[in-house]
């Protein structure tokens, strides 16, 4: 029996590397979802085949830096959160999220609207990194993540998402689980 929840697969390329690594793991780690982490161009050009196979993904900005130019990355980032959603699996946005606040008490204006953004959107976690490993503020930037996602979750519209999921479950076929996370419930 599994005693790990997620593992975080870095450096995935292809579908062949999921496919490797739960051959790998055998049946010691059976059950836990394999999260692999998008650091490259390659798993971003082949984000749609590996989520398939994948139990969801860890976005990695800090890595993938080196291989967009940022207007591009804010593209990608954007395009896989929607892809995650659009069929049902989590998506984690790790590193450089609060980035300023490893030397400052206040996260720049630009942060908290990727924070906010990124909550609108329906990422389903972020992960703060230096900013609580070596920063100077680690408190100060966990409330500022928590102010920015609750201000996300604020102008949900809870009573909408509702009609929305009864309407899909009633469609034949429709799996309640899916149509509850795909609507984010």
């Amino acid at each position: 029996m599994c005693t790990v929840d997620f593992i975080g697969l870095p450096f995935v390329t292809s579908v062949d590397d999921i496919i490797e690594a739960r051959n790998m793991f055998g049946d010691e780690f059976k059950g836990c979802k394999i999260l692999p982490k998008v650091d490259s161009l390659d798993a971003v050009q082949r984000y749609a085949e590996i989520l398939e196979e994948a139990d969801g993904s860890v976005f990695q900005r800090n890595e993938l830096q080196w291989e967009f130019h940022a207007e591009k990355l804010v593209v990608a980032e954007k395009w896989c959160i929607a892809h995650s959603n659009s069929i049902s699996k989590p998506i984690i946005i790790q590193s450089q999220v609060l980035e300023s606040m490893i030397a400052n008490e206040e996260p720049d204006r630009s942060e908290v609207t990727a924070v906010t953004s990124a909550g609108l959107e329906g990422v389903d976690a972020i992960m703060l990194c230096h900013e609580t490993s070596i920063g100077k503020y680690p408190i100060d930037a966990m409330n500022h993540l928590a102010k920015g996602i609750a201000e996300a979750e604020n102008v949900y519209d809870y009573d909408q998402a509702f009609i929305n999921i009864k309407k899909q479950i009633a469609k034949p076929g429709a799996q309640t689980v899916d149509v509850l996370a795909q609507n984010g419930a």
